[in-house]
C-alpha cells in the first residue's frame, strides 16, 4: 500500500499518482492520496488519476487503519470478481468447444463416409479419384481438429490477425494419453 501526501503540494499533484500508475513495478499497488481537509478538486483528481481512495488530513488518526483496510478490502473483491469472470469464461468456451465437436462430428462423419465409398468404387485411373482421395484426407483433418475442440479444456490464445485473437487448440487441448 503506497500513502501518497499531496498536501505536500508539487508540479505533479495528482500526477503523482497518474505516474505511478504507468510504472509496471507498482501500477498494481494501493494508493491511498492523503488531501489537505478543504482540498476537494485534490481529492477528485487523485482518485481520477489512479488513486485507490483519499484520505482528508483531519481524518488520519481516526480513520487510516479504516481506509487501509477498505481499500485493501475492495481490491481483494475486484480480484475475486476477476477471477470468478475468468472461471465463468473458461467454463463457457470448453463447454462451447464440446458442443460444437459433438455437432460438427455428425455431418463430418457422413462426409467422410461417402468420401471412402467413392474412393472405394471408383478407377483409381479416374481423372476424378485424386479429388475423391483429397476429399477424404481434408476430411480427416477436420476430424483431428474436431478431437481437438473436444479435448479443450482450458483456453490459450495466440495471435491470428493483427489486433485479433483465436484459441490455440494445441495449447488449450491436451493431448490423449499415449499419442504424440
Amino acid at each position: 500500500m503506497l500513502l501518497l501526501d499531496l498536501r505536500m503540494g508539487g508540479p505533479l499533484g495528482a500526477g503523482s499518482v497518474a505516474a505511478l500508475r504507468c510504472d509496471p513495478r507498482l501500477a498494481d499497488f494501493p494508493v491511498l492520496a492523503l488531501v489537505g481537509d478543504h482540498e476537494d478538486a485534490a481529492a477528485r483528481d487523485a482518485v481520477s488519476a489512479g488513486a485507490d481512495d483519499f484520505l482528508r488530513e483531519s481524518w488520519i488518526e481516526k480513520e487510516l487503519a479504516l481506509k487501509l483496510l477498505l481499500v485493501l478490502r475492495r481490491r481483494a473483491d475486484s480480484r475475486h470478481l476477476r477471477e470468478e469472470e475468468s472461471a465463468a469464461r473458461n467454463a463457457m468456451i470448453v463447454e462451447l468447444a464440446g458442443t460444437a465437436a459433438h455437432e460438427l462430428n455428425q455431418p463430418l462423419t457422413v462426409v467422410l463416409g461417402y468420401a471412402q465409398l467413392l474412393a472405394r468404387r471408383m478407377d483409381p485411373a479416374d481423372p476424378l479419384a485424386r479429388h475423391v482421395a483429397a476429399l477424404e484426407k481434408e476430411a480427416r483433418r477436420m476430424a483431428e481438429i474436431i478431437k481437438k475442440l473436444g479435448r479443450i479444456t482450458r483456453y490459450e490464445t495466440i495471435e491470428y490477425l493483427e489486433g485479433a485473437r483465436i484459441i490455440d487448440l494445441e495449447r488449450s487441448a491436451p493431448r490423449e494419453s499415449g499419442l504424440p
